[in-house]
């Protein structure tokens, strides 16, 4: 509902395809902020100035991102940031911008962005696509979210299984009520369990999706004490390989709700993984979050024929 509200109200002010371009930023912040919020991370003063002259009298707080001061705190200094960015600051952005586009066409050459190469790429190497690549109108958001699983799921150096994802990424799809995505995340998980040795040292067993999802479930009032009796209960269970415990572990606080990541959780999991070994799995969950968003806003865009008004 919120959505549908948004986007009819946005129909007043942009056009069809500045109003897609907008979902798709919404987006790609989707990434950001989950990452962001998982790995617990602190915003810079000044930003958080920044954003406080921004949302004064909203009630905003940077939380748990902040740096130890609440927006009243910060009244002080709010003064110098109310005029927002000068020329000065808008015209240096332009001196990254070469950099940026070497960036992008370094990290995106000889990938597909046409909708049925895309679908044949991924199909190709994953056994399948993602439906939300058919709604996208545009080759260049395409062929970012096709880079983003090469190098998440498709390249060899990862340290998880793309079953583990493909498994996380049904049951997170399953706690947000996003059947299309479940689909979609089910379909990559049978096919890679189908590509994966079957016998004694099988890693995972076929119902992981469900077992996550009734794991979530079960441990919905643990309380303060959730991590470590998931933890516990993780390794207790003979279905769950060991060194794929911290992995899940991180992926259950971070999707379940409420939210169960907090500093305390994350030391333990530091602890237990790498740190590319999390930021993988965060970044994937990030991915997650940005497919979610963007298949919100086309379920609702295609059920509401644009009107301008």
């Amino acid at each position: 509902m919120g959505v549908e509200i948004a986007v009819r109200e946005m129909m007043t002010y942009f056009s069809q395809t500045d109003i897609e371009w907008h979902a798709l930023a919404v987006g790609a912040m989707g990434y950001l902020n989950a990452v962001n919020d998982i790995l617990v991370t602190d915003l810079e003063e000044g930003m958080v100035h920044e954003v406080a002259a921004l949302l004064e009298g909203t009630g905003w707080s940077p939380g748990q991102h902040g740096v130890g001061k609440s927006v009243d705190e910060l009244q002080e200094v709010q003064k110098d940031f109310r005029g927002g960015h000068g020329w000065k600051t808008k015209l240096e952005l332009l001196w990254h911008a070469p950099s940026a586009l070497v960036y992008e066409v370094r990290h995106t050459w000889g990938l597909p962005g046409e909708k049925t190469a895309v679908r044949e790429y991924l199909t190709g190497r994953l056994g399948g696509s993602l439906s939300v690549l058919d709604d996208v109108s545009f080759s260049k958001p395409r062929k970012t979210i096709v880079m983003i699983f090469r190098d998440h799921i498709i390249a060899d150096d990862c340290t998880f299984s793309r079953s583990l994802k493909f498994a996380v990424g049904e049951a997170y799809a399953f706690w947000v009520s996003n059947e299309k995505l479940e689909q979609d995340m089910h379909a990559l998980y049978i096919y890679e369990k189908g590509t994966e040795m079957v016998g004694d040292d099988l890693a995972m067993t076929n119902d992981l999706p469900d077992y996550l999802k009734q794991l979530s479930r079960s441990t919905a009032d643990f309380g303060t004490e959730w991590g470590e009796k998931v933890l516990a209960m993780l390794r207790g269970d003979k279905k769950v390989d060991e060194r794929e415990i911290p992995a899940l572990l991180l992926c259950l606080s971070a999707m379940s709700q409420p939210l169960r990541n907090s500093v305390d959780i994350v030391k333990t999991i530091s602890e237990l993984l790498p740190a590319s070994g999390i930021m993988e799995i965060v970044s994937w969950i990030g991915v997650l979050v940005m497919l979610h968003r963007m298949m919100a806003y086309y379920a609702v865009a295609k059920e509401m024929p644009y009107t301008a008004s």
